[in-house]
């Protein structure tokens, strides 16, 4: 079940991956052959597989075991429309400061436009790059800050 990609993704998402964080049998010992076991799993899905298809998915793997399931999950995926009004300013925004063209791509992890969404509002995630994140001495440099707000200046500056 490890590290399995549930379906083959998009060219906006990457497959949903089934993915195991922790296993416990509370024994810690050698010698005894536990009676239980805890497994606890996470699954980045995209647009593509759903919690339903989550539940079969662990039920066709775990079928003839004794088990209970409980799934619970805090974000749903989404995706913006890239030929809305606000895509397209803020591509241009960006190029017109930075002069990179934007990727459109979800690979930046979970934000929390995750909440946003739900509403029915328009959302991009747009920032500095994120090659430290969520590591040791995470960081950025001034001049990335500083475009960034020369980007967003553009974009209400550009807005009609």
């Amino acid at each position: 079940m490890a590290g399995v990609d549930l379906d083959n993704g998009d060219e906006f998402f990457a497959p949903s991956k089934f993915v195991i964080t922790d296993i416990r049998s509370g024994m810690q010992v050698t010698n005894v052959t536990p009676n239980e076991l805890q497994m606890m799993f996470n699954v980045r899905n995209n647009t593509k597989t759903t919690q339903k298809e989550v539940r079969m998915f662990v039920e066709e793997h775990l079928e003839g075991l004794d088990y209970e399931l409980r799934l619970t999950q805090g974000s749903y995926p989404f995706r913006t429309d890239t030929n809305t009004k606000l895509v397209r300013y803020i591509d241009s925004a960006i190029e017109s400061v930075t002069g990179i063209r934007p990727e459109h791509s979800t690979a930046g992890g979970t934000s929390d436009a995750r909440f946003i969404a739900p509403l029915g509002v328009a959302v991009i995630e747009f920032g500095v790059k994120n090659d430290s994140i969520h590591s040791v001495n995470e960081r950025t440099t001034r001049h990335e800050v500083e475009d960034l707000c020369k980007v967003f200046k553009t974009l209400i500056d550009k807005w009609e």
